[in-house]
């Protein structure tokens, strides 16, 4: 286990969202059997965890209706997906009538996706875009030149190299980006085209297409900034604010370095020894590093080296940055909020916050300097109160108005 020190066991987006908690509690049982309740030195259940975490999301069990995720979200669907409103369909529409180029690239497979789109758009879902990819498989989308391959439903049954086989109005699985990207030229005569991207996993979505393509923007779809709440935006809210938030934790974008409250002070007291193994700060990075390993089993590869001077400048600015950063992006300490700042375009929390605004609408933007210093906010429609606390409570970033679809916070009593 001693070699695994410098391997982060990460839980990015809400697909995770029991793995913490399971982790949580096996560490629990361990420490009152082996330990008398106290935390041990070593533990070795990782490899178990991720063999049950890979069955229960293996890919064919959606069409086969086994395991306990597929069938839960297939038979209740109302209880995990949002449905979007009918201004997010028309949002849509517009954009293609306005000659823009609409695609979808999503890892899940194509009955699973077409599920919960399906329930969440509607059963023509797929008309609103003109390609939509499957089973991608990201984050090694953006990096490797996998074939395309052809669908029969859900069924694989012909792959493909090079984008000229690709058409409009169709489905495939897998493929790569510099095909994709290829093809996007070829139908919007467009050289080179350059795409906005929006996603919700920071790996996958912002840091991958960051250091592995030229022609991606991405946009991140946070939905703490919801929860956590904006400043000057009191009209909205996030209807499962209480399983997003927390008073231990903190928020996702900031946490104080001398907290007052008990719980959040031996949290903070965590992460500040964590700061120097991950080597998260506040300084925007020269570039991304991305290692691939693999299997979790296997992490030769990871070497003291690989954290070395860089995790101490790091950990040293997000220091700095505490003390004399002004309100706003600048005061991000956390790791996942780093990486959204110095990697996306925008972090906004949901899609209907874009949809009331003409399309030649110009939308904030994260700006730096050559020197990489940061001279705009890209938080839509307002950065995370967070971020300004004991600040006057007013918009910034953007308009104060309600967009469609996204629930008001219920009247105060």
């Amino acid at each position: 286990m001693e070699n695994m020190q410098y391997l982060p066991i990460s839980f990015m987006d809400y697909f995770d969202l029991a793995a913490p908690l399971l982790c949580a509690r096996i560490v629990d049982v361990l420490d009152n059997i082996n330990n008398d309740g106290k935390p041990m030195e070593v533990y070795y259940f990782w490899p178990d965890v991720h063999e049950g975490l890979r069955e229960l999301y293996l890919r064919t069990h959606s069409a086969a209706n086994h395991g306990g995720f597929f069938p839960a979200v297939k038979n209740n669907p109302e209880l995990y997906i949002l449905k979007r409103s009918q201004e997010f369909r028309l949002w849509l529409q517009m954009l293609r009538e306005n000659g823009k180029f609409l695609y979808v690239i999503t890892g899940s497979h194509y009955d699973f996706a077409s599920h919960v789109a399906s329930f969440a758009i509607g059963e023509d879902w797929k008309d609103l875009f003109d390609i939509v990819i499957f089973f991608a498989r990201k984050p090694s989308f953006f990096v490797e030149k996998r074939p395309f391959w052809r669908l029969n439903g859900p069924v694989e049954v012909e792959s493909f190299q090079g984008w000229e086989d690709l058409e409009t109005g169709e489905c495939y699985s897998q493929g790569n980006w510099k095909d994709l990207n290829d093809f996007f030229e070829y139908c919007t005569e467009w050289e080179p085209s350059n795409s906005l991207y929006f996603g919700d996993n920071v790996l996958q979505d912002v840091l991958a297409p960051k250091k592995f393509t030229s022609t991606i923007d991405s946009i991140v779809i946070s939905e703490e900034m919801l929860a956590e709440g904006m400043v000057g935006i009191d009209h909205l809210a996030h209807p499962d604010k209480d399983l997003l938030t927390s008073d231990l934790w903190g928020s996702y974008f900031y946490y104080a370095r001398n907290p007052t409250n008990s719980r959040v002070a031996a949290a903070v007291n965590f992460r500040n020894q964590s700061a120097s193994a991950t080597g998260y700060g506040g300084a925007r990075p020269s570039s991304t590093s991305l290692k691939r390993v693999s299997s979790m089993k296997s992490t030769s590869g990871f070497t003291e080296q690989d954290g070395g001077t860089t995790t101490a400048t790091a950990a040293t600015t997000a220091t700095t940055l505490e003390t004399v950063a002004p309100p706003g992006p600048k005061r991000i300490n956390t790791l996942w909020g780093t990486q959204v700042r110095d990697h996306a375009r925008m972090c906004i929390p949901d899609l209907n916050v874009l949809i009331d605004y003409p399309i030649d609408f110009r939308f904030p933007a994260f700006g730096w300097t050559r020197k990489g210093e940061l001279t705009s906010s890209g938080f839509f429609p307002a950065d995370p109160k967070s971020l300004h606390q004991g600040e006057p409570a007013t918009s910034v970033g953007g308009r104060s108005r309600r967009p469609s679809g996204i629930p008001a916070a219920p009247p105060r009593n």
